[in-house]
């Protein structure tokens, strides 16, 4: 039973990299547009 939950935890983290290696670089993208979006409304 130990071993299984290991092994649940395991797999997450691997996914949570995949997910992150895929997302990230739209989430910065995103961020980015966001941030000068507000930069250039509060001029």
């Amino acid at each position: 039973k130990n071993d299984q939950r290991q092994a649940n935890i395991i797999a997450g983290q691997q996914l949570a990299l995949a997910a992150d290696a895929k997302y990230v670089p739209q989430l910065q993208e995103l961020g980015a547009k966001m941030s000068s979006g507000v930069t250039a409304h509060e001029n």
